[in-house]
């Protein structure tokens, strides 16, 4: 339930954990196929585990920090200005992941729908 625009620990591991799971059907396996070829389940595997330890590290940050944004909380470890051009780096960073992601999930798309017409 929002609350004035927040949301709890518990819902954006949920939102993090169906983004990331949506960006691992459609990209990941391909690029770990052509780099791991046949131990690509492996490395599949240890992605998952280091991206679970950042969900995890950012869920324990917003515990301590419970009243803070991001952005806040980021000035607070690490200064005025670093605080600030690491938080913007990091936005930079999701909205190119966002945008990629879309990119990708509207080729899958189109590309699904040239292959049922192909198939008629």
């Amino acid at each position: 339930m929002l609350e004035k625009g927040k949301i709890s620990s518990g819902e954006f591991l949920i939102m993090v954990i169906i983004f990331t799971i949506g960006g691992a059907i459609l990209t990941l396996p391909s690029v770990l196929v052509s780099l791991a070829k046949q131990d690509g389940w492996i490395a599949y595997i240890i992605a998952t585990l280091i991206g679970l330890c950042f969900v995890f590290l950012f869920i324990r940050l917003a515990s301590l920090y419970p009243s803070m944004t991001y952005i806040e909380v980021n000035e607070k470890i690490f200064g005025k200005w670093i605080g600030k051009i690491s938080a913007l780096l990091f936005l930079f960073y999701l909205y190119y992941l966002s945008s990629a992601l879309l990119s990708e999930i509207g080729n899958f798309f189109q590309h699904r729908f040239w292959l049922r017409h192909l198939w008629k």
